[in-house]
């Protein structure tokens, strides 16, 4: 590989939109799964677990096909997306 080529996918890597980067209530993609970033309500604000992640420059997302809320590095690299929608049936 020429160094040429290195360091046009160094830039790629830079300029491409990060975690930390997506706004509260949007979603994005990762990997194969969708994700929205979420904040936590100010009473889980005191744990130290949350001020942990949040003073790492970490974020908290949502998987939306699990539904789980899990921490994610906010350096990732992330494909942001224009449009969301959910669809879902009510269960009789």
């Amino acid at each position: 590989m020429s160094k040429r080529k290195v360091s046009v996918m160094q830039l790629d890597l830079f300029d491409s939109p990060r975690a930390k980067e997506t706004k509260i209530g949007h979603c994005f993609k990762s990997g194969d799964s969708i994700y929205m970033r979420v904040k936590p309500i100010n009473f889980i604000l005191n744990s130290t677990l949350v001020q942990d992640v949040l003073v790492r420059g970490d974020i908290f997302v949502v998987n939306l096909s699990t539904g789980n809320m899990g921490a994610m590095k906010g350096a990732t690299v992330v494909e942001q997306l224009e449009e969301a929608e959910l669809h879902y049936k009510e269960k009789h």
